[in-house]
């Protein structure tokens, strides 16, 4: 309860604090010819709608009439009475009932995909005085395709020519391409018996940072903010699977943030993965980041702001706002997951309201409903990118974890 006041305490003083900003004269001009009652009248309508819909956006209704009232609305903002009027009828129709969006139709999966191994390269002593000494790995360069996308990713695995192991796809967070500093800590899983790939996914740089010495080609495509990763995650798998030094026909998958929000939703679309663990994933529910972002509640600390085409997203017809994040949306396809799946988010207490916290929540209630296997733990005094800090104690714990469900689950070559 507490929440859904201050949400709608936010769609109103996130809308004041619009209105008073500096405006054309005209505007100026305009808002002064309607008496204070009707701004205001406006702006608490304006709230209740936005408010009216937080539970329709949980449930994945089509409220795309509402919806659509609600963003004409706002592009009133300088008629109130024409803004009053729209917000009413988006009212009335948030009034009637509506059914759920439908389900994201299953990609074809290509099994057969191929990698090609472009080189080797290995970390520079600069790279190892910051993140760590990699030995006894093997570092390749790979290029895949998928459609018509040409797109590279890297592989890690032991240094033995006959060896033959069980595959890991890596999802890295951020969409900015492999961070460097990660593969450290894939190399160490990979000592463990396991071979590894890395994709960058399209439209990213295949290295976060610099790797000097080492090539760093740009995936072709852009930023798709789940709807195609999930596909780069599929190909890396497969392809994957087809190496000479793989071992096995299905694959496990460790995603952060971003590569885990594409990870999941790769679950919804292939019984080829065999488990997953995934840290603190991105819009597991796209509904509730874009609720809040609609609400203005976003302040720049809840990571919202990482959906860099919002803007190109939002003009869209509602219909296909609505259907767009309902493909994105593992929450929603949960019951299509096969995979066993291990699940953290922080439990820093400045982080117990955010979107992904609520998203989670939501996520391990629609799994639990489908009777399907995982575990998930809120790590306490941990934020988002606590598996980034492998010294402390909360990564520390959560490895130790990592490692008995992938020996459960999905075992190394050593303990085969």
């Amino acid at each position: 309860m507490k929440l859904r006041i201050s949400a709608l305490l936010l769609f109103i003083l996130c809308s004041t604090a619009q209105e008073t900003e500096p405006s054309k004269e005209s505007e100026s001009a305009n808002l002064k010819s309607y008496p204070a009652g009707k701004l205001y009248e406006a702006k608490l309508l304006q709230a209740k709608l936005g408010y009216a819909m937080e539970d329709s956006f949980t449930e994945a209704l089509d409220v795309s009439d509402a919806l659509g009232f609600y963003f004409k609305g706002l592009a009133n903002g300088t008629d109130p009475v024409k803004a009053i009027a729209l917000f009413k009828q988006g009212l009335s129709a948030m009034a009637k009932d509506s059914k759920q969006l439908r389900k994201r139709t299953l990609p074809k999966i290509n099994k057969k995909q191929k990698l090609k191994i472009l080189q080797k390269f290995n970390f520079s002593k600069h790279n190892e005085t910051l993140y760590g000494k990699i030995d006894g790995i093997i570092l390749e360069i790979y290029e895949y395709k998928v459609g018509k996308l040409k797109q590279y990713g890297i592989v890690i695995r032991p240094d033995n020519k006959a060896g033959q192991y069980p595959v890991i796809v890596y999802c890295h967070g951020a969409a900015s391409g492999v961070p460097i500093y990660t593969i450290p800590s894939m190399a160490k899983i990979a000592k463990d018996g396991y071979l590894i790939v890395a994709p960058s996914f399209r439209g990213e740089d295949l290295f976060m940072d610099e790797i000097i010495g080492v090539p760093n080609p740009k995936s072709e495509g852009s930023i798709e903010n789940l709807l195609g990763e999930p596909l780069d995650v599929l190909a890396s798998g497969y392809g994957a699977l087809n190496l000479p030094n793989a071992q096995g026909k299905k694959f496990a998958v460790i995603g952060h943030s971003f590569g885990s929000g594409a990870g999941l939703l790769a679950l919804t679309m292939s019984k080829d993965i065999i488990c997953m663990i995934s840290y603190d994933a991105w819009m597991t529910n796209p509904f509730r980041f874009y609720w809040e972002r609609l609400a203005g509640a976003y302040e720049g600390n809840d990571k919202i702001g990482l959906w860099g085409s919002w803007e190109a997203f939002c003009e869209q017809s509602s219909k296909e706002q609505l259907e767009g994040l309902m493909d994105r949306s593992v929450v929603h396809h949960a019951e299509r997951i096969t995979a066993p799946i291990l699940m953290y988010t922080g439990g820093d207490k400045y982080y117990c309201d955010s979107a992904y916290r609520i998203s989670h929540k939501l996520f391990a209630a629609k799994l639990k409903a489908a009777n399907k296997v995982f575990e998930y733990f809120v790590m306490p005094d941990a934020g988002h990118n606590f598996v980034l800090y492998p010294s402390r104690n909360p990564a520390q714990k959560a490895y130790s974890m990592q490692k008995d469900w992938l020996k459960k689950y999905h075992p190394s070559r050593k303990a085969r």
